[in-house]
């Protein structure tokens, strides 16, 4: 990890070429000139048929959140220019000029503005917002630079460092049947050279049959790796064809309910560094749940586990067997340090975290979490 800027890091001489690079809240959260400082680095940089993974905020999606992050912006500003020599440490100023603005436009929405009107999910999404972590917000909505781009600005922007789209890194993206209507499907399967445009979103939940998908979870059960033959040979007095096992996999692994996995010698090798990486998290969680990933070398990704668990598992670490003895461990550590998650909305940690709560968390934590951490490398 390096602590420099864009153009510092991108002028380096000691670095090597990568197969991989990845960019996670960067490209739509950055300056013009930072982005064609990254363009100009990836064409030098990556390797031939190298990937580059990254995420951004995109249009149309994030059309209607537009005006709201300005006025927020526009709000946090104004009270940042009000008390600019309050003498209050800068970090806790930000902390109340986000949560004053977010509270503005929760305000404003309320009173049922002609934009809210026309755009009904509004509510629900300045509803979420003030349930963020403050830290999160103000990098997704209060920094200086965000800028949501179209699919073909993307791809354009990045053409002349030798990139294509190739595809969409969340599996589910790839299962027409959840993300398309009858009448778009019949339109993306019509001749390319008839098709004006493309039409790329979600249908919403969708019910995946047990009859279908119960034998290939039950194939999956004992959480140990398993190739697409070892599931094949599980389920085919079932009836299920390949073809669908590979969809289905597709699915679920979409959805985190599977992880893809490394070969042994990539485990093996990764297992040192993430172990003390995991250990180092977990430490944190003492003081605040900011970090609530861990990383499996298993799987060679980050697994989502919040802050509880994550002190569960430190108990553990520090030799505490049952799982009274971790949910005691996290009530202390809770009642020390409480995450400042639910600040804005006036509800305590501790209200939320009881002994009675902790117990319950920690039975369930051992009897259905724990194995499968244990099987990721993780615990």
């Amino acid at each position: 990890m390096f602590a420099e800027s864009f153009s510092e890091f991108c002028a380096r001489d000691d670095l090597p070429n990568f197969d991989f690079i990845g960019m996670h809240g960067i490209w739509s959260w950055i300056s013009d000139e930072n982005r064609v400082l990254i363009a100009d680095f990836i064409r030098r940089k990556l390797n031939d048929g190298g990937v580059v993974y990254m995420s951004y905020n995109t249009q149309p999606g994030w059309a209607a959140m537009l005006p709201v992050r300005e006025l927020m912006n526009c709000h946090f500003q104004a009270s940042a220019r009000l008390n600019a020599h309050s003498g209050v440490p800068a970090e806790t100023q930000a902390r109340t000029h986000i949560a004053a603005a977010l509270d503005f436009v929760k305000t404003v929405v309320a009173t049922q503005p002609g934009y809210a009107v026309v755009n009904p999910q509004l509510d629900e999404r300045v509803d979420a917002l003030c349930k963020e972590n403050t830290h999160y917000l103000a990098h997704e909505y209060f920094n200086r630079d965000w800028q949501p781009m179209t699919f073909s600005q993307v791809t354009s922007s990045l053409a002349a460092s030798g990139l294509t789209y190739d595809c969409s890194a969340d599996y589910r993206d790839h299962v027409d049947e959840i993300n398309l209507n009858p009448a778009q499907c019949a339109l993306l399967a019509l001749p390319r050279a008839s098709v004006l445009l493309t039409v790329r979103g979600a249908l919403g939940e969708a019910t995946l049959p047990e009859s279908s998908y119960g034998p290939i979870l039950d194939a999956l059960a004992s959480h140990q790796p398993a190739r697409l033959a070892v599931i094949e040979n599980s389920v085919r007095g079932v009836g299920i064809t390949f073809p669908f096992i590979v969809k289905a996999v597709t699915l679920l692994a979409g959805a985190g309910v599977l992880l893809n996995v490394q070969d042994e010698a990539h485990v093996d090798l990764a297992r040192p560094s993430s172990d003390r990486l995991n250990a180092a998290i977990c430490e944190q969680a003492l003081q605040h749940g900011d970090v609530q990933f861990l990383v499996s070398p298993v799987s060679g990704s980050g697994v989502f586990i919040p802050r509880v668990p994550q002190l569960f598992l430190l108990a553990r670490r520090r030799h505490l067997r049952e799982p009274t003895q971790w949910a005691e461990f996290a009530e202390a550590a809770l009642h020390t340090s409480p995450t400042p998650a639910h600040a804005m909305e006036g509800v305590s940690v501790s209200s939320l975290n009881t002994r009675s709560d902790l117990i319950a968390k920690a039975n369930r934590f051992a009897e259905i979490h724990l194995p499968i951490l244990k099987a990721l490398g993780i615990a």
